[in-house]
């Protein structure tokens, strides 16, 4: 397998740029369609209801980086990059930590 690498950025949004171990470049995928502002969370501050669904739909899944979506002030979501069957995903969850979708990055 290719030993490349993704960036996560937050411009007009958040994204996931993928790229070979050469460092071209293979695609850029939208992570979330909520508008607002993107800001690390941490494993252990994330809602419960996110880490057993997580732990139920991709069992030993190895977490990389969670975000909150936050707009005027109000939460709108979270997004959370993990590594499962070799495939990267971006798991989207709302305000409650309610599943919204799963996207493969990688």
């Amino acid at each position: 397998a290719d030993s490349g690498y993704v960036v996560i950025s937050a411009d007009n949004g958040l994204y996931a740029t993928v790229f070979a171990s050469d460092g071209s470049f293979i695609k850029r995928t939208p992570l979330t369609q909520l508008p607002g502002k993107p800001q690390p969370v941490a494993q252990s501050a994330l809602p419960v209801t996110i880490t057993n669904y997580l732990t139920a739909i991709y069992p030993d899944y190895v977490f990389d980086r969670a975000f909150s979506i936050s707009a005027n002030g109000s939460l709108k979501g979270y997004i959370v990059l993990i590594d499962a069957n070799n495939t990267k995903y971006a798991v989207a969850f709302d305000a409650a930590g309610t599943y919204v979708s799963a996207i493969p990055v990688w």
